[in-house]
């Protein structure tokens, strides 16, 4: 059995690739992951070619043993639609941005013949996934395997607890989670479960943002203080990669010049971030209109880009100008829709100047019935008060159910189904859909809790998916139990092994 495994940084993706092997003689002959379990992957499976994912994404990757797309794969809707995202993916990517797109084609034109030939040679024929792929290189192998009609294992993190929910391929489809796999006791695990959803209801009955939200917001207003210029220097120099450019060179300074080429670089980060960030700001308020006393409106609550939350999540609704767009088409006469960034985008601490440019905010303000609001209204103050609140695929959906708002998002959110919320569907379904959301009763309160409870109870298993979730459960008072098992029956099934 051969198989790709693309991992992530967290311990578990290592466990259950040691385990499929132990236990069911099942090992990679493709591995791409985080640089973390590089060095492991390389001695653990010497027959397996081993990529870092990150090396990949910045150019650095040799160019031996490339293969040119078959015309059947590269000609096909699969890989030409996943090719796009790759594209996009480096265009929301600092270290690309600067590029110009011709040298970002070319750049996709070669690694798309280095992952061909790599994905050739290894002969794999089921593929399983930590996460959804939202890098140019795990993009691209995506839209390889789908024109080949490999089919994808991955999970999908559940945003207010340490649980995974699996999915197969980027259409998201379902999987059974097979009895006993969520815990030896399933009580047991609905009451973990509960527990989190508590704690998450907690935070919406609070009106509270976020515990990440809350750091980023802090470390916002220290750069803005007496020390702002030295903090965001040493900020900006943790962020500058030595050694690698886009274009695959290397170059390798030492002593006294390494250290002047990282402050300079440094330097120069700061200087074009805060531009960035200072015209985003400017755009978006000259556009924006103050709240008021409006009640009769919709929401749409802006995605933070660059985020897989959009790209792969939102499948064919990945673009929010276009979602927007067709939000606002869909909505009863009289009913306005509100469009408010997410706070994240236009901070210094995050890379929302990549995933944004002002005349986004521009093209926003000419659609007919939207009205892009001030950036510091409350954003529990614009749930409470509207009528609808459309998502891509984020959590605001769960915040709004509790409070009886009802939910249309346009992706695959991990949420599906969940009582209160809507999936927007196509164009020709989707003003009935909003119609028959603004008309369905609406639930709140402890009836969402169980709901909740009992969605995530029957297709997930305990886990996390990355590094990042991790630590933001941890902080949250988790502790890894035994989260391997799930995993590693989840991907045995899919191999075919169980």
């Amino acid at each position: 059995m051969k198989y790709a495994f693309l991992a992530d940084g967290c311990d578990i993706w290592r466990d259950v690739a040691v385990n499929l092997d132990v236990r069911f003689g099942a090992t990679p002959s493709l591995w791409l992951g985080h640089p973390r379990h590089i060095d492991f992957a390389s001695e653990r499976f010497p027959q397996c070619a081993v990529l870092d994912e990150r090396e990949l994404n910045i150019g650095v990757f040799e160019r031996t043993g490339m293969a040119p797309i078959p015309h059947s794969v590269r000609e096909s809707s699969a890989f030409l639609r996943f090719e796009s995202a790759a594209l996009y993916s480096l265009q929301r990517n600092e270290i690309h941005r600067d590029v110009g797109f011709l040298d970002r084609r070319t750049y996709i034109s070669s690694l798309s013949d280095f992952l061909w030939g790599r994905l050739v040679a290894s002969e794999a024929t089921h593929v399983i996934a930590a996460q959804a792929p939202h890098t140019a290189a795990g993009l691209l192998l995506v839209g390889m395997f789908e024109a080949l009609g490999i089919e994808m294992l991955h999970f999908d993190q559940v945003s207010v607890g340490p649980f995974m929910v699996p999915r197969i391929g980027l259409r998201y489809g379902e999987v059974a989670v097979p009895n006993g796999t969520a815990s030896e006791d399933a009580s047991s695990f609905e009451d973990e479960v509960r527990q989190w959803i508590t704690l998450f209801r907690s935070q919406v009955s609070g009106r509270r943002f976020a515990p990440s939200e809350e750091r980023k917001s802090g470390f916002e207003s220290d750069l803005s203080g007496p020390l702002g210029i030295a903090r965001r220097l040493r900020f900006a120099r943790q962020e500058i990669t030595v050694g690698h450019v886009a274009d695959g060179s290397e170059i390798a300074p030492s002593g006294a010049l390494a250290n002047r080429g990282k402050i300079i670089g440094a330097a120069q980060s700061v200087r074009r971030r805060s531009k960035a960030i200072r015209a985003l700001r400017s755009a978006y308020d000259r556009h924006a209109s103050p709240l008021g006393d409006q009640r009769d409106f919709a929401l749409f609550l802006l995605h933070y880009e660059p985020e897989k939350t959009t790209v792969p999540d939102g499948g064919l609704n990945g673009d929010q100008l276009a979602a927007v767009r067709t939000a606002a088409s869909t909505l009863p006469a009289g009913m306005s829709l509100l469009v408010k960034e997410h706070p994240s985008q236009l901070m210094y601490v995050a890379h929302g100047h990549t995933g944004r440019t002002p005349g986004f905010y521009r093209e926003l303000s000419t659609i007919d019935n939207v009205i892009l609001v001030d950036r510091r209204a409350s954003n529990w103050d614009l749930i409470d008060r509207a009528k609808m609140v459309f998502t891509v695929t984020g959590t605001v959906g769960l915040e709004a159910t509790f409070v009886a708002t009802p939910v249309v998002y346009f992706g695959f959110p991990w949420y599906a189904g969940l009582e209160g919320t809507f999936a927007l569907g196509d164009i020709r379904s989707a003003k009935a859909n909003v119609t028959q959301a603004l008309e369905s009763p609406a639930s709140a309160g402890d009836t969402t809790v169980e709901n909740l409870v009992s969605l995530i109870a029957r297709s997930s298993i305990p886990g996390v998916i990355s590094p990042g979730s991790e630590r933001y459960f941890r902080r949250r008072g988790w502790e890894p139990g035994s989260t391997v098992e799930p995993a590693t029956i989840l991907a045995a099934t899919h191999l075919g092994l169980i």
